[in-house]
């Protein structure tokens, strides 16, 4: 029997094997006695592990349909939140920006995405701002700073930057505040 990739595939198997087990018993059940008793308790605990997988794929699907909805509460949760969020990865690339962070730094996300942090930063204050990046890649978990940024309709803003070290080490996200 092929098993077709991925969760359904993996949840038809699973029928497919319970549908056999149940014609191999119906059809030692009307043999009285059964032909092969060793063969039909074989069947049955069979039957129980496959009872047993039924209940264990629920739990999961219900815990996977959990995981998914707080997934997208905490999507939203940063993208609404009234404060500029950026994700970069260690190195400054923006991954993602919220709502607030778009309308501060004026530009689309879509613009942002993949572009790095430092390019916003105004030129006479980039050298500053590498050096926040340098020590935050050198194991400094969270820091702040303040210069100026430009939007993208050229406008010149000061801003509070607090960025931090997210727990699995490869990315950063930093609070954008106007001052």
């Amino acid at each position: 029997m092929v098993v077709a990739a991925g969760r359904e595939g993996l949840f038809s198997a699973i029928r497919a094997l319970r549908d056999l087990v149940e014609r191999e018993l119906h059809s030692y059940g009307h043999a009285n006695p059964p032909a092969d008793a060793a063969h039909v308790e074989q069947l049955r605990a069979l039957q129980l592990g496959i009872d047993e997988l039924d209940v264990m794929w629920e739990q999961l699907d219900a815990q996977s349909h959990h995981l998914a909805v707080e997934r997208e509460r905490y999507a939203e949760l940063f993208a609404f939140a009234p404060d500029a969020y950026v994700v970069t990865d260690g190195k400054g690339t923006i991954r993602e920006a919220n709502l607030a962070a778009v309308d501060l730094l004026y530009r689309a996300a879509s613009y942002l995405a993949g572009k790095p942090l430092a390019a916003m930063v105004v030129l006479r204050h980039r050298k500053r701002f590498r050096d926040l990046l340098g020590a935050i890649e050198t194991g400094t978990v969270r820091c702040s700073w303040r210069g100026l940024i430009r939007r993208g309709d050229g406008e010149e803003t000061e801003v509070e930057l607090t960025i931090g070290r997210l727990r699995d080490g490869t990315q950063l996200c930093w609070l954008l505040r106007p001052i």
